[in-house]
């Protein structure tokens, strides 16, 4: 008898779930909710052991992926371009929520900041929040925006969500001023991550203009796996090939991690499986300027199939009683965790090749890096 290990999204969340991930909203939403808790079971999210690849025994040692060695040499390549600014770099963070993460986020964004030389200001209106009632705080929250967007002095907005429901926070991220989107979560620039292969950290300096503006949790993710540090991207290759023959799993198709982390990867000639709670897109560049999307050939493939072809693993489900199996990894995959709960088993390290617990360092310096982008592109 076949051993049925459910690997599934937590039970008890409802159907549209939300929390936040570093400055990003990370939100599942099933296309039909599951009436009961073990409708998840039948998600792609399921490994059934029998189908798992026969492995032999895996003898490496796992490297942790150090966010210094990532960070240390962009630092480097942006230290001349910030010195020939005419005045700092200055990013404001708008807080509207008690929320303790959000809080936590902003005064490490704050620390960074001040290391690199960089402004940043801290607006909290969440103090007042008991002084209002929702839609005089949802109003406040929406004046304050326009306010900043119209400060020619401020190089990036980061407005920590998540605040009110799904629908208002998607139309706060649209107020948010393009050339002020320092985490790229406006439609506009959402739209524009599609369309383009993140280029190198040299190649950005050198003509920041034509640079596009990601969202910088995803940007996170493809900055460290173009590290030497890793060692599988392809500098030397035509844009749109540097990631060619590699294989991503990428679990959560978010809006602002998930799907736009899976387009620059396909676009830079990865194959990504996007997988989601009740879906599995394949993105991947064939031939064109810009990759294509098409729904996994399998009605529910399982998550331990993909992950069998995967030499990088990304996760960002926000909850607990999600665990990608060890089992199930390639030997050697790449994982790196953007959850702050957690989406690797303990025991990770037995099969990983390389394993990022966090990458949220990487995550801020992308905010100094796209305020430097907005700055020259809207000077």
């Amino acid at each position: 008898m076949s051993t049925r290990v459910q690997h599934n999204l937590p039970t008890l969340l409802p159907p549209a779930m939300s929390r936040s991930s570093s400055s990003s909203t990370i939100t599942l939403i099933p296309s039909t909710p599951p009436a009961h808790k073990d409708a998840f079971f039948d998600s792609p999210l399921v490994v059934t052991t029998p189908s798992l690849p026969d492995y032999p025994v895996f003898t490496e040692k796992c490297r942790d992926l150090s966010a210094l060695k990532i960070t240390k040499p962009i630092k480097a390549v942006f230290k001349d371009a910030l010195a020939g600014l005419d005045r700092p770099l200055r990013i404001v963070g708008l807080l509207a929520t008690s929320d303790s993460g959000c809080h936590m986020y902003a005064d490490m964004t704050a620390r960074a900041c001040k290391q690199a030389e960089v402004v940043f200001d801290k607006v909290d209106l969440s103090a007042a929040e008991d002084d209002y009632d929702d839609s005089a705080s949802f109003a406040a929250v929406r004046a304050k925006i326009v306010e900043i967007n119209d400060d020619l002095t401020v190089d990036g907005l980061i407005v920590y969500f998540p605040l009110f429901d799904a629908v208002r926070d998607a139309e706060l991220r649209a107020l948010i001023a393009p050339r002020v989107d320092v985490e790229g979560v406006h439609p506009e620039s959402l739209e524009r991550s599609y369309d383009h292969p993140p280029s190198t950290v040299e190649e950005l300096t050198a003509n920041p203009a034509a640079a596009t503006v990601y969202p910088c949790t995803a940007l996170a993710v493809v900055r460290a796996l173009q590290s030497n540090e890793v060692g599988i991207y392809n500098s030397y290759a035509s844009v749109g090939d540097r990631f060619r023959g590699k294989t991503v799993t990428v679990v959560n198709r978010s809006e602002t991690v998930g799907r736009p982390l899976a387009g620059m990867l396909a676009n830079d000639g990865a194959r990504v499986y996007s997988v989601d709670i009740d879906s599995t897109h394949v993105y991947e560049r064939n031939g064109g300027d810009r990759h294509s999307v098409s729904v996994h050939p399998e009605v529910k493939p399982s998550l331990a199939s993909l992950l069998a072809e995967s030499d990088i693993v990304v996760t960002a489900v926000p909850g607990s009683s999600f665990k990608v199996p060890t089992i199930a990894l390639r030997p050697g995959a790449i994982c790196i965790d953007l959850s702050e709960l957690g989406n690797f088993e303990a025991d990770v390290r037995d099969r990983a090749g390389m394993y990022a617990p966090r990458l949220g360092s990487v995550t801020i310096l992308m905010l100094k890096v796209n305020a430097f982008v907005l700055r020259m592109q809207h000077q």
